[in-house]
């Protein structure tokens, strides 16, 4: 799978297998200034991005999946389910494998769910986040020291920031 997805949104990527992740996140753009664009919404787009032909059930499948993953950034107990097999080295280092025979949708799935348990075990799945500025909502991973991140961009901030800073200057005047 290519990382184009997060290029189109000016997003860095997220490391390690956490890319996975972001791009699958990010394969539909919910900001108010672009029109939505859904790579998952016809099979022939989600085709191209997985760069494997899939069937309409598997379309279906990978909505699901992404949803199932947004859900679990927002903080809410999430379905994610699948065929995975994980192997640790002599150095104690993990990697992850799909079930071979797997279709598309379902090996997608498996490296999904593997690198989410793996990046727990790193430490560092509470840097892969859902922008603030609710009507984005695009995923973005937090490289800040403190992990204290909340905007996926500068402008995403100043949408949120900017209003605010009006009304407490209004309040401000008026008192």
């Amino acid at each position: 799978m290519p990382s184009r997805v997060n290029a189109r949104h000016g997003l860095a990527d997220a490391p390690n297998g956490l890319l996975t992740v972001q791009e699958l996140l990010n394969t539909v753009a919910l900001r108010t200034w672009d029109a939505p664009d859904d790579l998952l919404e016809r099979v022939e787009s989600a085709s191209e991005w997985l760069g494997e032909e899939i069937s309409e059930a598997e379309l279906g499948e990978l909505k699901a999946l992404r949803d199932s993953v947004r859900e679990l950034l927002h903080g809410a107990a999430a379905p994610l389910s699948g065929a995975v097999s994980l192997q640790v080295d002599e150095d104690g280092h993990a990697s992850a494998g799909v079930t071979p025979g797997a279709t598309p949708a379902e090996a997608l799935r498996g490296r999904v769910l593997a690198e989410v348990l793996l990046a727990q075990a790193r430490g560092d799945w509470d840097r892969l986040k859902l922008c603030g500025f609710g009507p984005c909502d695009l995923a973005f991973y937090d490289q800040s020291k403190n992990r204290s991140a909340r905007w996926c961009s500068a402008r995403c901030a100043n949408r949120v920031n900017l209003p605010r800073s009006r009304e407490r200057r209004a309040v401000a005047r008026e008192s």
